[in-house]
């Protein structure tokens, strides 16, 4: 199974209910958002959501997406970004040799509290693979 990874910026649970991760965002869904908004803490329902590629050409090791949802109830952001593995194919096998994706997720999930550089607000990250 390849290594995937998403998330509202990077992380903070590990949530199976949210498997399988978006891998594009054509798979992204107001459901999918609205488990992971709420693995960070917020009391949300998001009804529906925008698209738009984000920061396009700027990372070759995964895709950023900037999604822009409408709430059915509850207060949350007005945007988020989410990562997802690179579309191309060999990028992707790159980012999964290096274990850039594990890494990342793992940073958010345990060290990126401790650091006193500024860091996004991360509700949800995953990684599902080796």
């Amino acid at each position: 199974m390849d290594t995937q990874t998403a998330g509202t910026t990077a992380a903070t649970h590990r949530i199976h209910p949210l498997h399988p991760l978006p891998q594009s965002p054509q798979e992204l869904t107001p459901e999918w958002l609205t488990a992971a908004l709420r693995a960070g803490e917020l009391d949300v329902e998001v009804a529906s959501l925008e698209t738009e590629p984000f920061a396009e050409g700027a990372g070759m090791l995964s895709l950023l997406v900037r999604v822009r949802p409408q709430y059915r109830f509850g207060e949350g952001p007005e945007t988020v970004i989410i990562k997802m593995p690179a579309p191309v194919e060999a990028n992707r096998q790159t980012a999964i040799n290096f274990q850039n994706y594990r890494r990342e997720v793992l940073f958010y999930r345990d060290l990126a509290n401790r650091t006193p550089a500024r860091m996004p607000i991360v509700h949800y990250a995953d990684i599902i693979g080796t």
